[in-house]
């Protein structure tokens, strides 16, 4: 896998709620474009995984009005030659608890 790739996702994955927003389409646009069509995203820590495009889309917006300002910071990445992973640490805060 081309180190370059991984940098430019975590770039753009970075803010992934905010492309959740109001004005979050260019966001989206650079995110999506890392991903084929069918493409799937496994969130491993909340046992959900998005599949193609529109449910990526849908899991941003969701991300956003969960937490509007919610960015990640990388603690380690690598990549292999068929493999990535990352390490997140999320920061944000909160601004609307549901009932």
């Amino acid at each position: 896998m081309d180190v370059g790739w991984l940098d430019g996702f975590v770039r753009a994955w970075r803010l992934h709620a905010q492309a959740g927003g109001p004005a979050g389409g260019e966001a989206a646009a650079r995110i999506l474009e890392l991903f084929d069509v069918d493409g799937v995203w496994e969130d491993v820590a909340a046992h959900a995984s998005y599949r193609g495009h529109p449910e990526l889309q849908a899991m941003f917006e969701q991300s956003y009005q969960w937490c509007p300002t919610l960015i990640f910071d990388v603690i380690r990445a690598r990549a292999g030659a068929d493999f990535y992973l990352i390490e997140w640490e999320m920061h944000g805060e909160k601004l609307e608890i549901a009932d």
